[in-house]
């Protein structure tokens, strides 16, 4: 499992410093118990997916030698993929399955390092089971979650297909790793498309999403060109919402508490989302369907 875990840290798009870090802390917490990260992930998988009985384990030993929660958590993800991908390739997948898994990680390192200035990953309770359960994969730039919709209760109609309350959908998750462009999304339901069709559904697929990202409200202060707001026309949009317990992590950085005026506006898109808040704007989310064929979005 060392080796591993080396050879993937080598792996991930990271900056060398970075790496370098995450290898000091690697080599100190190896140094002080040659087995921790082996018993964390044998307790991990045989206890599906219990969070807590890893960070009884490696917790204690990241705060005896000074080294940030985070990145021992970041650490035993990467030890706990070896399995993983060793499944991908027992089942066959492509090896881009596990280097897009990769980017995943990646992503929520520098996500913790905006956030916290501190490169690792903040909880593993509620993100990593999925992919370990082969119940989430990360195709290009999205992620696809087999997902059922347990708040549903009617029927949702979509490019002529009816969706009932107990189908099967795929929940459509957006990392932070950059432009959501359509080029770059269209990839990704195409992969998906293929993937999901060998191993779990015949056509049409159900694409399905729930975030901020769909909030009918966003049209009043994204730029038309936006591709936030190119990604909402791939969308039916069935529900629209206020919601003031969204934060906007995903704009600041930080969570928005009620004071607009505490918010960082670096970008266009935090100056905007600012000004909004400012002038009586509402926080929300939304969700939405579409099909895809392989080739064309069905959203009607």
């Amino acid at each position: 499992m060392t080796d591993f875990l080396y050879s993937t840290l080598a792996r991930l798009p990271i900056t060398d410093a970075t790496a370098a870090t995450l290898r000091d802390a690697a080599d100190r917490m190896i140094a002080h118990d040659a087995s921790l990260f082996a018993r964390a992930v044998a307790q991990y998988y045989d206890n599906e997916f219990d969070a807590e009985r890893v960070y009884d384990l490696l917790h204690p030993v990241a705060d005896k030698l000074h080294i940030p929660e985070q990145t021992a958590n970041l650490l035993f993800i990467v030890c706990a993929a070896q399995r993983l991908q060793r499944t991908y390739a027992e089942r066959g997948y492509d090896a881009a399955l596990f280097d897009d898994f990769l980017a995943d990680i990646a992503a929520k390192g520098n996500e913790c390092m905006r956030r916290l200035g501190v490169f690792g990953i903040t909880t593993i309770a509620h993100w990593y089971p999925s992919f370990f359960s082969l119940k989430m994969f990360a195709l290009g730039r999205l992620q696809y979650e087999l997902y059922y919709r347990k708040h549903v209760t009617s029927v949702v109609t979509v490019g002529g297909h009816d969706v009932r309350p107990t189908d099967m959908v795929y929940y459509i998750h957006i990392p932070s790793v950059g432009p959501l462009t359509k080029e770059l999304c269209m990839d990704s339901y195409r992969r998906a498309h293929r993937f999901f069709r060998q191993e779990h559904a015949p056509d049409p697929l159900v694409f399905y999403c729930s975030s901020w990202l769909l909030y009918e409200r966003n049209r009043e202060f994204m730029d038309p060109s936006s591709n936030i707001l190119r990604f909402m026309s791939d969308f039916k949009i069935t529900d629209s919402y206020a919601d003031p317990t969204q934060k906007y992590w995903g704009i600041f950085d930080m969570p928005y508490e009620g004071d607009a005026s505490a918010l960082p506006r670096n970008t266009s898109l935090q100056r905007r989302a600012a000004a909004w808040l400012e002038n009586g704007g509402v926080p929300g989310g939304g969700e939405g369907y579409f099909l895809f064929d392989g080739e064309q979005i069905l959203n009607e």
